[in-house]
């Protein structure tokens, strides 16, 4: 359930990145899909062979890398289908891609089970940014008998496995 080197992801962000312009895609909502998956996982997975088994398992990450056909999706097309409407699976998870837009100096920190991708930049400006991640200062334990010693980290997959 957790890899101590993926404790966040840092979008860093160095020039104006506005609607259209390149920013990183993400999945509102799939680091909670991703976090039931990998609680069925308790000996581990690989990264890759996590997120195709990922991918596959659930219906709306599959119609989304196209591993599935989308036709259960109300819209006329994929921007319609994914980012335009949300998709609200069975445990009541919110999903739906959402475009970051930016300004120099800002930092996007973004939960280590999240889904996101680059984006095409149709806007004619260049744009810098990197992305980095930060480790974990310690392994996530969600059996503790102190409630306030849970990272920010550790609550938010605590709340999808409703724990």
């Amino acid at each position: 359930m957790d890899a101590p080197e993926q404790g966040l992801l840092c979008l860093c962000i160095f020039s104006e990145i506005g609607p259209q312009g390149g920013g990183t895609l993400v999945a509102e909502g799939s680091h909670q899909v991703v976090a039931r998956y990998l609680a069925g996982k308790p000996n581990g997975v690989g990264p890759q062979e996590g997120i195709d088994e990922c991918n596959l398992q659930h219906p709306w990450l599959a119609a989304l890398t196209g591993q599935a056909d989308d036709s259960f999706l109300p819209g006329e097309d994929r921007v319609e289908k994914f980012m335009k409407r949300a998709y609200v699976d069975e445990h009541g998870t919110k999903l739906r891609v959402i475009e970051t837009t930016s300004s120099p100096g800002d930092v996007i920190l973004c939960h280590p089970f999240l889904y996101h991708t680059p984006s095409q930049n149709h806007s004619g400006v260049t744009r810098f940014m990197c992305n980095r991640t930060t480790p974990l200062k310690d392994r996530m334990r969600f059996e503790r008998t102190d409630s306030t010693a849970f990272s920010p980290l550790e609550l938010s997959i605590k709340r999808a496995l409703n724990l």
